[in-house]
């Protein structure tokens, strides 16, 4: 009876079994590119680990913006909520939101007309141009490919999918 030897590798990985190829195993090219795969993990497990786990909006908060007169906002997630900072020469302040349910995505609680401006510091005549700017700017950012919609209901700015 001949004896019969594996001439490629079957190897468990990730989410299932992997086949490589008898060439690819023979191949210098192919034990460098996994050599070096091997290294860059390790020298740079940290730094890959903390990209893999940031929400692709905190990828683009370090750009300086096209205006630097113009309001800008910025998210801070805890999971199922978080803030919406919103920042501007004229005032700045942070809002709670949370996730919603049904047709509401998310709901940002808003600062009342009685406590807007000891909160933000910017004029009660303001107010709704200001959460206005803000809805729009929430909906493209955050709903998929800007095709969502706001609603202004009380102390909450309600976005809708």
């Amino acid at each position: 009876m001949e004896t019969v030897y594996c001439t490629s590798w079957i190897y468990l990985t990730g989410p299932g079994l992997r086949y490589v190829p008898k060439d690819a195993l023979e191949s210098k090219y192919f034990w460098l590119l996994l050599a070096v795969i091997v290294i860059v993990s390790i020298l740079f497990k940290d730094k890959l680990q903390k990209l893999a786990d940031t929400p692709i909006s905190d990828l683009f908060k370090s750009r300086p913006s096209p205006n630097p007169g113009s309001p800008k906002i910025t998210y801070s997630s805890d999971g199922r909520s978080g803030h919406v900072h919103y920042r501007s020469p004229e005032g700045s302040f942070d809002m709670y939101y949370e996730f919603g349910g049904g047709a509401v995505v998310a709901g940002i609680n808003v600062p009342s007309t009685t406590e807007w401006v000891a909160k933000t510091g910017i004029p009660l005549e303001r107010r709704d141009e200001v959460l206005n700017s803000i809805g729009r700017q929430v909906v493209k950012d955050q709903t998929k490919n800007g095709r969502g919609s706001y609603k202004i209901e009380g102390d909450w700015l309600n976005i809708y999918a």
